[in-house]
């Protein structure tokens, strides 16, 4: 099975059993550009991921 995932830096606000704000709205806007088996992010996570990440990043530019 493969994953989409979208991953973004932004305020979320924890209600209850329900996570709510704009870091998990613009998660789930870039998960929709995602392919499949791929991550999507925009540049500030994505410089912050490269330098701790243990996988290998590729990136295949704006979808935007």
């Amino acid at each position: 099975m493969e994953f989409r995932i979208g991953v973004n830096l932004g305020d979320v606000i924890e209600d209850g059993e329900q996570i709510l704000g704009d870091g998990v709205n613009i998660a789930a806007r870039l998960e929709s550009l995602s392919e499949a088996g791929a991550f999507a992010y925009p540049g500030r996570p994505m410089i912050k991921s490269r330098t701790n990440s243990p996988w290998d990043t590729n990136i295949t530019g704006n979808k935007l």
